[in-house]
């Protein structure tokens, strides 16, 4: 390991004798490379001062600020309310193919009225053979006519 040591050692001080990477020449190498910036910096702000100048002679005024910034709360305030309004488009679609889905009510339960069925006080025979719900309804319905006289006649 120390053999490694010493060859780096050895290595490194003959790279950094060559004449470039010597303290002078780093120094010299640094204040060219100051310079070169100075030089681009007053460059930039010729070019800026000249843009500025430029802009000036052909009357292009920087915009306000405050007007760019109120412009911008507006569209997103317009924004913010045309989601408003597609949200509720969305919810009133959705509520309505809720309301679609509900399946509806027989007339019993919904509050219609049916119309009366008309079915005679009394069959013959032969209608009350062919159909017999009828003839049941038929009965059924005598009964309750009977009760029905018979409240009259008490009150």
């Amino acid at each position: 390991i120390m053999k490694a040591y010493d060859t780096s050692a050895k290595t490194l001080r003959s790279v950094l004798k060559h004449p470039l990477l010597q303290m002078s020449s780093i120094e010299q190498t640094m204040e060219n490379m100051s310079e070169a910036l100075a030089d681009h910096k007053e460059i930039e702000d010729a070019i800026s001062l000249g843009n500025e100048d430029a802009q000036r002679a052909a009357g292009v005024v920087e915009p306000d600020e405050s007007e760019l910034a109120d412009e911008l709360a507006a569209l997103v305030e317009e924004q913010v309310q045309e989601q408003r309004e597609q949200e509720a488009v969305r919810k009133a679609q959705e509520d309505k193919a809720k309301v679609d889905k509900i399946p509806s009510l027989p007339a019993a339960l919904s509050g219609a009225v049916s119309p009366p069925i008309s079915t005679p006080v009394r069959q013959a025979n032969g209608a009350a053979a062919q159909n017999p719900d009828r003839s049941t309804q038929t009965a059924m319905r005598t009964d309750q006519d009977q009760k029905d006289d018979s409240l009259e006649t008490a009150t």
